[in-house]
């Protein structure tokens, strides 16, 4: 039976994440290398509009809600698959101060790393946003769209993997329906 089926072992330390009255759980995003900060998908009861990543970090022994971070405010269509794909994926840099959220379906028109915020666009070509810690809370950074343009770059798997490097001076980005299904992995 594998470890993740187990239940823990005794003595072993469980803890639980006080959710909001109404939010629900939608999945576990990602944790730093200390435990200490984790990123979890939530929304309001079966409103796929009020998606959102809640960022709790633990604090004198429990774990508290630090930030509540949404996609860009250019996502305003009424499409169905607009903020459904906020939080596809996630990745904290190693000192935990950078936290890359993936949203499949975005629609801001770019290549490349941008300053938020974009334009609305018409088509969803994805995109990786890069929420930075400070003294003030969490900010967004940055806005990582594919390197190029064209058909074969809008395929709704920009994101399908990320990664920081270099204590997060570096991101690796993988989509790999692009390039007629021969994949890219962005360098940025």
């Amino acid at each position: 039976m594998c470890s993740r089926c187990m239940p823990p072992r005794a003595g072993a330390y469980v803890e639980t994440i006080p959710l909001p009255a109404g939010t629900t759980f939608q999945n576990a995003l990602s944790t730093d290398t200390t435990g200490d900060a984790l990123a979890i998908v939530a929304g309001d009861s079966n409103a796929i509009s009020n998606v959102r990543v809640d960022v709790y970090r633990r604090v004198n022994g429990s774990y508290q809600r630090e930030a509540s971070l949404r996609c860009g405010a250019w996502e305003t269509s009424t499409t169905t698959d607009v903020r459904n794909g906020f939080g596809w994926y996630g990745q904290f840099s190693t000192d935990g101060k950078l936290l890359a959220i993936t949203d499949i379906n975005d629609h801001g028109v770019g290549i490349g790393s941008l300053a938020p915020p974009l334009t609305a666009g018409t088509k969803a070509t994805g995109a990786v946003y890069v929420f930075e810690r400070r003294t003030s809370g969490w900010a967004l950074r940055r806005v990582v769209k594919p390197g190029r343009a064209g058909a074969t770059y809008e395929t709704g798997t920009f994101g399908s993997a990320i990664a920081f490097g270099d204590s997060g001076k570096s991101l690796v980005i993988g989509q790999p329906a692009a390039n007629n299904n021969n994949g890219v992995v962005w360098l940025y």
